[in-house]
């Protein structure tokens, strides 16, 4: 990245190959939004998709609606809520720096598994913006619209959750969605496709 060593600390990890520099809110790091779409990934691929849509929609009202906390103890209290522990996720994300417990100078100084093959992903499909959303190893080709990003999930799926049905049935024939609900579907498309710059 093209960045001064101050912000390298500020908005890295694994000495500054994987960085979220655009960062509006002075009291959160981008360093922060890494390590928490860290966590975000080992949850939902540890726990699966229901219970990785309601962790999700919970972080959402406690670590980032009112006043954005973006810290291990918010996803700890979050994780506790949805009865989901933490110690698991916390190994899977120190397993994805190669390591067997998750300290700032691993962090700092471990590549990490889980961002690379994002980044390869990105490279492959040759993304020029972020973020940047396939499903089934497909880029979305259509704009990036909370309608087409809902309906592409659901029609590419043979058992279809309650959601998809709820979504057919109720906003699939109006335009717009509440504004809380968009937020967080644009939060989980951000969560899914982490910031990497190299």
């Amino acid at each position: 990245p093209n960045q001064d060593s101050s912000q390298i600390n500020t908005n890295c990890v694994s000495q500054g190959k994987h960085c979220s520099p655009l960062v509006k809110n002075k009291r959160i790091k981008g360093k922060d939004i890494v390590l928490i779409d860290l966590f975000h990934q080992c949850v939902f691929s540890l726990y699966g998709f229901e219970s990785f849509i309601s962790y999700l929609k919970t972080f959402y009202f406690h670590c980032y609606w009112n006043v954005p906390k973006f810290t291990k103890e918010c996803v700890k209290e979050v994780l506790t809520i949805n009865q989901l522990l933490f110690n698991k996720v916390e190994n899977c994300v120190a397993s994805s720096f190669g390591s067997q417990v998750l300290t700032e100078q691993t962090v700092n100084n471990k590549d990490n598994s889980l961002l690379t093959t994002e980044y390869q992903i990105k490279k492959k499909y040759d993304a020029k913006s972020h973020p940047i959303v396939y499903i089934n190893n497909q880029l979305l080709d259509k704009p990036l619209t909370i309608n087409n990003f809902v309906d592409s999930i659901c029609r590419k799926l043979n058992k279809r959750p309650d959601y998809c049905k709820v979504y057919y049935s109720t906003f699939k024939s109006h335009d717009t969605f509440g504004m809380g609900f968009m937020f967080l579907l644009i939060f989980v498309v951000i969560v899914i496709n982490i910031a990497i710059y190299i």
